[in-house]
């Protein structure tokens, strides 16, 4: 049922499109070739490492922060649905991440140009990818979940979330590297959002991942599923209220 719906928004969004889903693909690619043109010289990276670098970072945080933005208001969205149809409530919720993985898709064109320009080079390295993306998905899901249901019941945590999302996007390394500082700051390693976007961003470089990002996502996967599986079964049953 999620996936007829996400795809049903999916076709209602771009109906009468020419491109569809790969106008949101066309906006991030030139926005993330003119960052990566202009910090590229102010960093003194040359482009073919740094344009891979921002490609992936940036593909993988606007994923992540769409999601977590979205999940905040996708129960009171779908409220017509939730307060009169005896349906999962977490339908709605698997309905909006489903369109944001089609997006994903779409967009991931660009790393694909990316990589067969700039890279053609695949390592032991890029096997990392697979169970790095299991950690990314399993904490953004427990993430956004938590977040959703603490956002139906208080509205003004949406607000708070995107404010926060946006400062964490220039204190995580998306479009600058820690090999620039000539210290490392405390604010990286206890950084969690960096953690998730190193696991799939440096398999995809071809470049080791530290056993900490491994070790932290582990553990920040195991507690928050249990307590947002807690704050579900606490809640559910009010979200119709709420909305």
């Amino acid at each position: 049922m999620w996936v007829s719906f996400a795809t049903h928004d999916i076709r209602t969004r771009f109906r009468r499109s020419i491109l569809g889903p790969f106008w949101l693909t066309l906006s991030m690619g030139i926005f993330v070739a003119t960052l990566a043109l202009i910090f590229s010289q102010v960093f003194g990276t040359p482009l073919t490492s740094y344009l891979p670098y921002v490609v992936t970072g940036f593909l993988f945080w606007s994923f992540f922060s769409t999601v977590v933005i979205e999940s905040c208001t996708c129960f009171y969205d779908s409220r017509s649905l939730v307060q009169n149809l005896p349906l999962p409530l977490l339908v709605h919720f698997f309905r909006m991440l489903l369109r944001n993985i089609y997006i994903l898709l779409a967009n991931s064109v660009i790393f694909v140009l990316v990589w067969l320009i700039f890279m053609r080079t695949v390592d032991w390295n890029t096997l990392y990818f697979f169970p790095g993306l299991i950690l990314f998905l399993g904490n953004m899901l427990w993430i956004s979940i938590f977040f959703g249901v603490v956002a139906t019941r208080y509205r003004d945590v949406t607000q708070i979330v995107a404010s926060v999302l946006q400062v964490f996007f220039f204190v995580t390394p998306i479009f600058w590297s820690p090999a620039t500082l000539a210290n490392r700051p405390v604010f990286i390693d206890a950084n969690p959002l960096y953690h998730m976007i190193s696991v799939v961003r440096n398999p995809l470089l071809n470049q080791p991942t530290a056993m900490l990002s491994y070790q932290v996502l582990a553990v920040s996967l195991v507690f928050g599923a249990l307590i947002t599986y807690a704050l579900l079964r606490r809640s559910i049953k009010r979200i119709p209220y709420w909305v």
